[in-house]
């Protein structure tokens, strides 16, 4: 497979919901308020206030549920636009990352891509 049908393709035809959500922890890091909130994706809510669940199991689940929604609400969704969408940057997509969070998040699911695919 060509790596580069691997970056064009929707982001659901290149990772499986375990592989994404597994990344997805990876790229947040063991941050501190992951660990308090048992919520290893970091997510929030509606008001933008990190979720806190009763175990990290729980977090993980509402994590894969999140990505499952996404799934069947952006079945077209590319690697950028997952990053766009989940961690976006201040500025241009009205997020709370630092600049080039969302590029930084781009190469590291490429690179996870690249390893996997042996390129």
């Amino acid at each position: 497979m060509k790596i580069g049908g691997v970056f064009d393709q929707p982001v659901w035809k290149s990772f499986s919901i375990d592989e994404l959500a597994n990344e997805v922890t990876q790229m947040e890091g063991p941050s501190k308020i992951a660990i308090r909130n048992n919520n290893p994706g970091n997510l929030k809510d509606t008001e933008g206030n990190f979720i806190k669940f009763d175990t990290m199991e729980e977090g993980r689940a509402a994590l894969k549920q999140r990505l499952r929604n996404w799934q069947r609400r952006f079945p077209d969704m590319t690697i950028e636009q997952f990053n766009q969408r989940y961690s976006p940057d201040k500025g241009a997509h009205k997020g709370d990352n630092p600049p080039g969070t969302e590029e930084g998040r781009n190469k590291f699911l490429r690179s996870y891509l690249k390893r996997r695919e042996g390129l």
